[in-house]
């Protein structure tokens, strides 16, 4: 994949968006919904697939999705509104989490 730094997007190959097609394309309508939710509370489809593919966990996924978030805390210091929205941000991580395990759970596929 294409990588880019600051906000603005960058083009992907028809060879990364066939491969990410097919890495959804296999998924049920349950492991959609897990991966739809953790891809908006992650703001990444590649760590919500690490999640579903067993290759992250949750706590692997807020550390991934909030490294800017932690270092501003770490630099600057803690702000509550942040620490409540980070412990929100955490908390649905974690649902979404647990859904995808349980969509990997055999029989459950």
């Amino acid at each position: 994949m294409q990588v880019t730094q600051g906000v603005l997007p960058c083009r992907q190959s028809e060879a990364v968006k066939t491969g990410l097609r097919q890495a959804v394309g296999v998924a049920s309508n349950v492991e959609l919904a897990g991966l739809a939710s953790l891809s908006a509370a992650c703001g990444s489809a590649i760590l919500a697939l690490a999640v579903r593919d067993g290759q992250l966990d949750a706590t692997g996924a807020f550390a991934a999705a909030q490294l800017e978030e932690t270092y501003q805390l770490e630099k600057w210091g803690e702000d509550s509104e942040a620490t409540v929205r980070r412990r929100l941000l955490r908390a649905d991580i974690e649902a979404a989490c647990r859904l995808l395990n349980l969509c990997r759970a055999p029989g459950l596929h």
